[in-house]
């Protein structure tokens, strides 16, 4: 029982100092799917359906993420999500990230009205629970607007 609990101690001192970082692998994200989930004038809701995998021996709990989404090279929005859920050992969940922006705007402003799809690039944090520790992501691909309108 010491021995686990000195373990812990260790492991904690280490996350707290930054040392931590290399013991524990980064999670590894990736979205799956995207959908409107709410529409006004000013604002639309987006869902980003999301597959983390852990590669580590423990499981991982996540306290949330922080978000900047640019579309076209344009940052069109960021903010934190307190998404709070737990990542098997070696394993993988899904969860939704809901963004909130005006995407309607955004396609006017940049004069993108018959375009099919977007470029975006998603980066930020995976923020670990109970620790100061962070993972950065980054994701690009293509956004098709006919799944969104």
């Amino acid at each position: 029982m010491k021995k686990h609990f000195s373990l812990l101690i260790i492991l904690f001192l280490l996350s707290c100092a930054g040392l931590g970082e290399g013991l524990i692998q980064a999670p590894e994200l990736k979205i799956t799917d995207t959908a409107l989930s709410g529409i006004s004038i000013f604002k639309q809701d987006i869902n980003l359906k999301m597959n983390i995998k852990n590669p580590n021996p423990f499981s991982l709990p996540i306290r949330g993420f922080s978000y900047k989404l640019d579309l076209n090279g344009v940052e069109f929005t960021s903010g934190f999500n307190e998404t709070a859920l737990n990542i098997p050992s070696v394993g993988e969940t899904e969860t939704t990230l809901r963004i909130t922006g005006d995407l309607l705007s955004f396609i006017r402003k940049f004069n993108l009205g018959d375009a099919k799809q977007l470029n975006y690039s998603l980066s930020g944090d995976i923020a670990i629970l109970s620790s100061s520790l962070r993972f950065p992501y980054r994701q690009t691909g293509e956004l098709g607007l006919g799944k969104l309108f």
